[in-house]
């Protein structure tokens, strides 16, 4: 896909590449013969067959972008909390890999608004306007966040350590083995419809069971959703911003057709050394 042709619709841009599997069926009982973008109706019905609750307990419906207020009650994460509404841009990559996150991902997007609107609350009632450290941490994670898993202590260190070749190249067939990456923020499944070198997302790492490779997509994503919850329910994993771990994703096995050639993993300018 072009440049020119991103902001276009295309039923059946989960064939493109791997990292977009996990969003694959949903997208194909739902929007995969639409002949053009969705609209509310669209998702509010997938909403009502397969409802999501904030942290509040009300059901999460889509509507459309509202004009920009100075009134708290009218932002964007309030509205999510305090009433269920989830404002939608139509036609946008974006806000639509929003609606499936949710709905992948409904425990995670919750707790992460709540959290946002509690940070947001605080600074309005006491007129403070630069965002906190745990807002900035929150909003990177929605925006461009991944999970990368392992059964295998070493794998993670791997990444934390930069060890790109080694885990990319050298381990590339214990993916989805005993290693695996999912992609969480919205932000970059809607720069993986026109991917390039650069595209890096920040990960949480997760330790799992070996047996979490034998399970299916919608279990695996299940049990992400409970151990993210658990993740950013400590304060540690909102303390700075460098909790992120950066993931160079085209570099992840299968994801990207250049990646089958060793020499893709020697540009330094993507694959970066660490400094410190």
């Amino acid at each position: 896909m072009s440049h020119e042709d991103s902001d276009n619709w295309d039923p059946q841009f989960h064939g493109r590449s791997p990292l977009f599997a996990p969003l694959a069926s949903m997208v194909a009982q739902h929007f995969s013969q639409l002949r053009d973008w969705p609209g509310l109706a669209d998702f509010n019905r997938v909403f009502t067959e397969q409802p999501v609750m904030n942290a509040q307990g009300l059901n999460i419906h889509c509507v459309s972008q509202a004009a920009k207020s100075s009134s708290f009650a009218e932002a964007y994460e309030p509205r999510i909390y305090h009433q269920g509404e989830l404002q939608t841009r139509l036609a946008n990559w974006h806000d639509f890999f929003n609606f499936l996150v949710w709905q992948h991902f409904p425990k995670t997007k919750a707790l992460l608004n709540a959290k946002q609107v509690q940070a947001l609350s605080y600074r309005h009632q006491n007129a403070i306007s630069e965002r906190s450290i745990a807002e900035h941490v929150l909003t990177m994670f929605d925006e461009c966040g991944a999970i990368f898993v392992s059964s295998d202590a070493d794998q993670l260190d791997l990444l934390k350590d930069f060890g790109w070749w080694q885990l990319f190249w050298h381990n590339r067939k214990r993916f989805a083995v005993d290693t695996a990456a999912f992609i969480f923020g919205h932000g970059i499944f809607e720069k993986a419809i026109n991917p390039y070198v650069g595209l890096t997302a920040k990960a949480v790492l997760l330790r799992v069971d070996q047996d979490f490779f034998q399970t299916d997509s919608r279990q695996q994503l299940a049990y992400l959703d409970v151990r993210l919850v658990a993740h950013f329910q400590q304060a540690e994993a909102v303390a700075h911003t460098k909790v992120l771990q950066p993931l160079p994703i085209l570099g992840i096995p299968g994801w990207y057709p250049e990646n089958e050639d060793e020499l893709f993993y020697r540009n330094t300018d993507y694959f970066r050394v660490r400094t410190c």
